[in-house]
């Protein structure tokens, strides 16, 4: 490129028009495909939703006691 200057912007032309064919070709050979497939939520029940709330007050209990120690450690 440097000795030729990009083609004198020939270059940049061919790729503008060959590009996105081979965007579409490295998709496909991705698996990937035009259409997004659904995707499927995973069902969450009453007893995970209990657990992650008990999760969050424990660890919000213990984030404010290292709040609380922090504050001592700075006085």
């Amino acid at each position: 490129m440097l000795f030729t200057f990009g083609l004198c912007g020939v270059g940049q032309l061919v790729d503008v028009a060959v590009i996105p064919q081979a965007v579409r070709e490295a998709n496909g050979k991705d698996g990937a495909s035009e259409k997004a497939a659904p995707s499927k939520t995973p069902e969450v029940t009453r007893t995970q939703v209990i657990e992650s709330k008990e999760e969050l007050d424990e660890l919000d209990l213990e984030q404010a006691s290292i709040e609380e120690t922090m504050k001592k450690l700075r006085d």
